[in-house]
């Protein structure tokens, strides 16, 4: 049951990281983006996906080469759930905006860390995913 995770895991890291992609590129986008889920769905779409995050890597955590971060990330998902539903929709509204004032440099740091998130995440799945 764990390569099913882990197959799931890869398909949506490989989502998020071209999302991510077309954020480098275009920072502004993304970050529009980000105002439109806020928008539309509220914090409850941002929570919905780190908590899907957090299930995936705790269920994969066993196939993956490092099972413990994997585990580790799986409680920081929950824990930032969590986090968003307690800052509600007005507080994530307004780092949106700030983050939307910020030079694109700026903007692009935690788009590279994501970025390198996805493709470590890819990577601890690569010996497990061909498995499948």
């Amino acid at each position: 049951m764990a390569l099913v995770f882990a197959n799931i895991l890869a398909v949506v890291s490989g989502l998020l990281g071209a999302v991510f992609l077309l954020g480098l590129l275009n920072p502004r986008w993304l970050v529009m983006l980000a105002r439109r889920v806020i928008g539309g769905t509220g914090v409850g779409g941002a929570v919905a996906i780190r908590l899907l995050l957090a299930a995936l890597l705790w269920f994969s955590a066993p196939v993956a080469s490092t099972p413990a971060t994997f585990r580790a990330l799986a409680l920081v998902m929950a824990t930032a759930a969590v986090g968003g539903l307690v800052l509600g929709k007005d507080r994530v509204a307004r780092l949106a905006d700030r983050m939307a004032g910020r030079p694109p440099l700026v903007v692009r740091l935690p788009i590279v860390i994501g970025l390198a998130l996805c493709a470590f995440l890819l990577w601890s799945l690569s010996s497990a995913i061909g498995d499948f």
